[in-house]
């Protein structure tokens, strides 16, 4: 059963709405967020696959950021089918069979070492949008200290920036 918090109504169709004149543009968010969300069902799957054996065969414990890490056999991923495939087990086989080909390993041990190498962290303004984070990080920048460029220090490629600082250490031409 679902209970509602204080001032929280059940019909979220007139709760939550979208501002006057932006609904193409929430809706083009909606879809953007729903696409990254099925691109990445594939590599959850695996993910969680092995987060299932590791509890049901091994009787361990073992958290999404370790499992990311772990690759199982065809037959270690068989002994762990999600439920939203027991009616279609040659699916996930097929899905398996992406997993443990060589090749697929070595993209995401590349795109692993790859993310391991970036100076800072991928994602830095949370939720703010692109102009707030800009806003905030001015705001918590030190008096004499350049005011950063939205286009300069945050469109620029990751190599030209400086994550600690918050700038860029390359003005681009």
């Amino acid at each position: 059963m679902v209970v509602p918090l204080s001032g929280w109504s059940m019909n979220f169709g007139t709760s939550f709405t979208c501002a006057e004149g932006m609904k193409d543009e929430a809706n083009e968010v909606v879809e953007a967020i729903a696409k990254k969300i099925v691109q990445d069902m594939p590599y959850e799957a695996r993910v969680d696959a092995v987060v299932k054996y590791f509890a049901h065969e091994r009787k361990m414990l073992l958290k999404k950021s370790l499992a990311r890490r772990v690759h199982l056999t065809r037959s270690m991923y068989m002994k762990a089918v999600p439920s939203w495939c027991n009616n279609n087990v040659p699916c996930y086989q097929q899905i398996i069979s992406k997993w443990i080909d060589p090749e697929w390993r070595a993209q995401h041990r590349m795109a692993l070492e790859r993310r391991a190498l970036m100076g800072g962290p991928v994602h830095l303004q949370g939720n703010l949008n692109l102009h707030a984070y800009v806003q905030k990080k001015n705001r918590e920048r030190g008096e004499g200290q350049e005011k950063l460029n939205t286009f300069r220090d945050y469109v620029s490629p990751a190599s030209q920036r400086n994550w600690k600082g918050g700038g860029s250490t390359q003005a681009l031409a």
